[in-house]
């Protein structure tokens, strides 16, 4: 497809997905590489708006939304705090205590541990999901409960891929270096980017994701 049908057929989606604000979300496009500018009115519209832009023909997203509140609607720093922490403890998938949260205005940062990378991306989104975040840092480090193993951790991931229905595991490349996972190559879609990472990231052992795979614009 050309810029120009990419940049409308990106826009058609942001509007029909009711995840989504896009009143005042604009599109650029050139050569595939597709620019989001403008606001929405949460931190998970942000990371949505993303995630529809991933369309055939897209190679390359790069999300310059910034996102802004009703003012009313933006709790203090504390008040902030206290519900950031109340949504982690209430989930049955991590364990609360070994994570630390700071708020700074209405930019969130999360410390600590988990057993598992799944696990650090679960804390992720749900603090994303709280109303009155504008941004996420996360460091939360890595320690599975056993020591990783690269050579088995490289397996794992590889036969996931082997599995999938949705990924040429031929045109990806993986290599494990203490628990970290990068993995490269070219795939067809974004669909496959996606669910390569996921593969990596649900491996038990993984302690990070590089991902330096290119999406082919055919």
């Amino acid at each position: 497809m050309s810029d120009v049908e990419i940049k409308d057929h990106v826009k058609n989606h942001l509007f029909w997905d009711s995840r989504v604000d896009a009143s005042d979300v604009q599109v650029e496009v050139k050569n595939g590489h597709v620019t989001l500018k403008g606001t929405v009115p949460s931190y998970r519209g942000k990371i949505a708006a993303e995630d529809i832009a991933m369309i055939k023909g897209v190679t390359v997203i790069d999300n310059m939304l910034d996102v802004r509140f009703a003012q009313e609607d933006v709790p203090k720093n504390e008040e902030l705090k206290t519900v950031v922490e109340a949504v982690l403890r209430s989930s049955p998938d991590i364990d609360a205590n070994k994570l630390a949260v700071t708020v700074q205005g209405s930019e969130v940062a999360l410390t600590g541990t988990t057993e598992s990378f799944w696990q650090r991306r679960t804390a992720e989104e749900i603090v994303f999901n709280v109303l009155g975040v504008t941004k996420l840092t996360s460091t939360i480090s890595i320690e599975p409960a056993t020591p990783p193993q690269d050579k088995s951790i490289e397996q794992d991931v590889k036969s996931a891929l082997e599995r999938n229905s949705h990924i040429d595991s031929s045109e990806v490349n993986v290599k494990v270096e203490e628990g970290v996972v990068t993995l490269s190559g070219k795939v067809e879609d974004w669909l496959a980017r996606r669910e390569a990472i996921d593969a990596a990231c649900l491996t038990a052992g993984v302690r990070g994701v590089q991902d330096r795979m290119s999406v082919t614009a055919d």
